[in-house]
């Protein structure tokens, strides 16, 4: 026996295969005082193997996950690739890239080489979420009425804007700056409405009660007076 061509190989009589292709396996007798010697060649194709992609399924994640490491493997270990079929993520080897939050589809892949057929592509959906943001807002300390103008200290964990509203008419704002109209309680309400990757935060409330202004009587003095003037 002798390995006349191809991906094979002759031990003790058995052939191993190492490969896809052509092959060709010489078999030689050499005969004796009864037979001739003999000499054939015997040819066969080894097909390409056939390969799968398995992975496991991502469970959804929120916008503020960084990244999703992926498992994603053919059967017959050949590196798979993963291309972006829909969603806002990037992809790096295995490693998907959150970018916003929406559904995820990714196609994997592998093409195969010499000695495997290329595999037939699968789909992986998975969705990223909104995360969830608050509202964080200082308590406001007791005013009076005629103090100077004065700031907020409000915003939102995910640094989204504010909206602020007056719910009382003793009171006005303006980017931010409380004017004092008025005396009595004054309220105000912050909003966050959320975005493609936020969701609404609960709004919150705040009150504090505006004194009225003091005031004084001033009058010029009269100096010593007579009863008998007029």
């Amino acid at each position: 026996y002798a390995v006349e061509e191809g991906p094979v190989q002759l031990l003790d009589e058995e052939v191993t295969i190492k490969g896809a292709g052509e092959a060709a396996v010489r078999i030689f007798a050499p005969g004796n005082e009864t037979y001739d010697p003999a000499d054939t060649i015997i040819r066969f194709t080894i097909a390409k193997a056939t390969q799968n992609i398995q992975f496991e399924q991502p469970e959804d994640i929120t916008v503020n996950t960084d990244s999703l490491s992926m498992v994603v493997e053919s059967s017959s270990k050949l590196p798979v690739t993963l291309q972006v079929k829909e969603g806002k993520v990037s992809v790096k080897e295995q490693v998907v890239f959150i970018v916003g939050a929406g559904q995820v589809v990714l196609e994997a892949s592998q093409l195969g080489n010499d000695n495997y057929q290329a595999a037939k592509p699968v789909t992986i959906r998975f969705n990223v979420l909104k995360a969830t943001q608050e509202i964080i807002f200082a308590e406001i300390t007791d005013k009076r009425y005629g103090d100077q103008d004065f700031p907020l200290t409000v915003y939102s964990s995910v640094d989204l804007p504010i909206d602020l509203q007056a719910l009382t008419d003793n009171i006005s704002i303006t980017d931010n700056q409380v004017s004092i109209v008025g005396a009595g309680e004054a309220s105000i309400q912050a909003t966050q409405s959320g975005n493609s990757d936020y969701t609404a935060a609960t709004s919150i409330t705040r009150s504090f009660f505006i004194e009225k202004a003091e005031q004084f009587i001033a009058m010029d003095s009269l100096g010593d007076q007579n009863i008998l003037d007029k």
